[in-house]
């Protein structure tokens, strides 16, 4: 779409730049609403800081594993800021158990640390899928609807477009809600089965090759076993009220 922004003579990747400007609102919006749990901002911000330095470090490792042809005639590459060059989902699992380590080793209650972060990971998600949508990695399957766009060839779903439309509900509700009118851990099983059931319906217009049982892809999998789980847990929540 727009992967290179051309300022003068600079030529500036414009998805490393929207995810450092995810960055920067997400924590933001952490310190805004920090308030909310028995948590100081140092803690939050500290467990963000290790967050994304896994998060960087294993969705790299992930996407070299998976496919390292694409590294073994140019090595430097591992160090190429291409945010095409990443497992994102990969990324998530591993960081988010990294930072359960972390959380589990200070002793913080780590219900209320993730309803903490959880404003500020919904923030980030919006910019994190514009950046898709600018560097064209997350495509759709070929379309025909007024909305399609033409990408790699074809005109197709807007899929990245379709994930910040998806994204900007659970965000308003993390932002507008009472202050605490809920049990600790609410806020984050509530994101999380929200987003979860939007993957299993979406992945369904994704456009790559990463398709398993008719048609079905990985992420649908493990996002229906993950919405499961979470509406299960926030159904036992809701009966401990």
């Amino acid at each position: 779409m727009f992967p290179i922004l051309n300022i003068g003579p600079l030529a500036i990747q414009a998805p490393g730049l929207i995810i450092i400007l995810g960055i920067w609102l997400g924590l933001t919006v952490i310190e805004k609403f920090a308030k909310r749990v028995p948590i100081s901002v140092n803690d939050l911000s500290n467990i963000v800081f290790y967050f994304l330095s896994s998060w960087i470090i294993t969705g790299r490792l992930a996407y070299i594993l998976q496919k390292p042809n694409a590294f073994i005639q140019s090595p430097i590459s591992i160090l190429s800021p291409n945010t095409g060059l990443f497992d994102p989902f990969s990324a998530f699992v591993f960081s988010s158990l990294i930072i359960v380590v972390v959380i589990h080793h200070k002793k913080l209650p780590i219900l209320a640390v993730l309803d903490g972060l959880t404003p500020g990971f919904a923030t980030f998600m919006i910019f994190y899928f514009f950046a898709q949508f600018a560097s064209g990695d997350l495509y759709g399957i070929p379309a025909n609807v007024p909305w399609k766009i033409f990408l790699w060839g074809t005109f197709r779903h807007p899929l990245s477009l379709y994930y910040i439309l998806i994204s900007i509900p659970i965000n308003l509700f993390l932002w507008f809600k009472p202050q605490k009118t809920t049990p600790h851990g609410f806020d984050f099983l509530f994101w999380v089965s929200y987003t979860s059931f939007c993957i299993v319906f979406l992945e369904f217009f994704r456009g790559d090759t990463n398709a398993i049982i008719n048609g079905i892809h990985i992420p649908q999998i493990i996002a229906w076993i993950i919405f499961l789980f979470s509406i299960i847990k926030l159904n036992q929540m809701r009966r401990a009220i």
